[in-house]
Parts: C-alpha cells; structure tokens; sequence
C-alpha cells in the first residue's frame, strides 16, 4: 500500500504541471504563451476593416459569399503565422471587449487587456490552425486554435483523473485568486482568475483515451458577412485542420449565451461553470450579463 501510495504521489507530482499547462480558456493561457510580449503599434482601420496586403499565406480554402446585390463574391481563407501575431491578436481583443458579454460587462479598454492578450495567444500563431479570412484586402474575419498533447501525461493516471460523474467544484470567494493571478490590470486579473477553475478542471471531463486535444478559441466574422454559412465553415476547416495534425478531441469555452447554443449543436456539454459562483468579497462580480448568460459552458467533441 506504501509502494502504490508513494508511486501514485509521484506520478501526481511530476503530472500536475501538465495538466496545469493543459487546460485553459480562450482568454487566459496558452502553451507556448510568452511572457511580457511586445505590444505593437495598433493597426488603423480603414471604413470599418483592417486592410492587409501579404500576398504569401497559404490558401486553406475559399468561400463563396453572397453579397446583398446578389453578387458573388470569392473570400479567401488563408492559414496565418507568426507574421499575423499584430493582425490576428488585436482583432481578437478588438471583438472580445466590444461583444463578449464579461469584458463589456467590466467596461473594458485595449490597454487594460493588451498585455494579457498578446502574452496568451502569440504562441498560437505558429500551429497551423489560425486563418484569416479575407475580401480582396479587406480582413473579414479571423480565428485562433490551439493544440496540446497530453499522451505524455500516463494512461494510469489519466484514469484516475476521468470520472464519468465528475463534477466541477467551487470556492466560496475568489478574491484571493483575484490578487494573486497573471495580468498587469485589476480586470486582466479578474477575468483570469475567472477562468481558472474551468480551466483546471476540464481533465476531469475528456475521456482518458484522447490523446492530443484542439482547444477552439474563437472565431470572428465582420458583421455584413454574417449572415452566410462562413462562420460554421471556418469552424469545420479548424477542425479538420485539427484532426489532420493528430487531435481527436476538442474543447471549447463558452461565455456568450449566442457560442453556447452554437457549440451545443454539434458538441456534447461536459460542464458549467454558473456566474453566480464566482464572487469576490462576497459578490457576484459577473450579474446581469447583457446577453442574458448565466454560465460558462464548456463543450467537448470526438473528432
């Protein structure tokens, strides 16, 4: 009993710091995140889009869009790199704190997120598994993904970690957490230290056999573009992108209530995490969200 004890012990101890890299947010962390990333002058936009004129990206695939005179239009969906990292990383922030329901809801600027941004989601552009999607010059849209492999992480304990029953556990305050998490601003700190009991907890979820998992990130599409079927095409190419590079799993974070009832269409939901848990000094510090969401839900797919 000794032996098993001191064996599983160390299997924890050398396993713990994967798994903590393992599981994350769309907002928070990522594997190769870098620390103190430089952050560049911002892009201008020129009538609403950001003009882009690298002609050397790699195609993906096309997309035909159907503009509101009824002409067809050819929209490129090209696969971004490390050269995208200014491009990619502030529309994603430029999207997330004009419509994602907890940044709006802690009225939140580019400055007060940039650092925190750029630190988590640089790393991401060297996967293979961002595209931009274009008109012409005009950058229409764009997405980030992720790639961790956890096949190093022991079968054994992988199973002791899975429980078909599990359930995601809460504190009773997070204003500890609050002060003691990464960001350089009071709201970068508290939206990852929101994050952070979902992400943590997310290997309880994925069954013990997935070895390598797709964490989707976001996918943003300019608004005139909306209405087509661009947004679950892009989608579909990030995940046959990601199987093609040996996932087959993927998990997605959900705050918006609209991301939620898409995921829930094609995805199984593996838990929530409800607003309401998540206080500091005894408040609820996300209520009445303006969307109407009452939870973080996290979703899983077998790919």
């Amino acid at each position: 009993m000794f032996v098993q004890r001191f064996l599983f012990q160390q299997t924890f101890a050398a396993s713990s710091k994967l798994l903590h890299n393992f599981v994350r947010f769309s907002s928070t962390s990522s594997e190769t995140s870098t620390k103190d990333y430089p952050i560049p002058p911002r892009l201008k936009y020129i009538d609403g889009y950001i003009r882009d004129l690298r002609n050397d990206r790699k195609l993906r695939d096309t997309f035909n869009f159907v503009t509101k005179n009824g002409e067809t239009k050819e929209l490129r969906i090209e696969i971004a790199d490390e050269k995208d990292i200014p491009l990619v990383v502030q529309s994603y922030g430029d999207l997330f704190l004009e419509e994602v329901n907890v940044y709006r809801h802690l009225n939140s600027t580019y400055d007060e997120f940039a650092q925190l941004f750029f630190n988590r989601k640089s790393g991401m552009l060297s996967k293979g598994l961002c595209f931009i999607i274009k008109d012409e010059d005009k950058v229409v849209g764009f997405s980030l993904g992720d790639i961790y492999d956890i096949s190093h992480i022991p079968d054994e304990f992988r199973k002791q970690l899975y429980s078909k029953d599990a359930k995601i556990e809460f504190k009773d305050d997070y204003a500890e957490d609050i002060k003691n998490a990464e960001g350089d601003t009071e709201k970068a700190k508290t939206i990852y230290a929101f994050f952070q009991p979902a992400m943590l907890q997310t290997i309880h979820f994925i069954p013990p056999e997935r070895k390598k998992i797709f964490l989707y990130e976001s996918t943003g599409i300019k608004k005139y573009y909306q209405k087509s079927n661009l947004y679950m095409t892009v989608v579909d190419l990030m995940h046959k992108s990601a199987k093609e590079k040996g996932c087959d799993y993927s998990v997605s974070y959900c705050v918006a209530k609209a991301s939620a009832r898409q995921a829930n269409r094609i995805c199984d939901h593996l838990f929530s995490f409800p607003f309401d848990k998540f206080k500091a000094n005894g408040k609820v510090v996300f209520d009445s969200l303006h969307d109407g969401a009452k939870a973080l839900e996290v979703y899983g797919l077998k790919l």
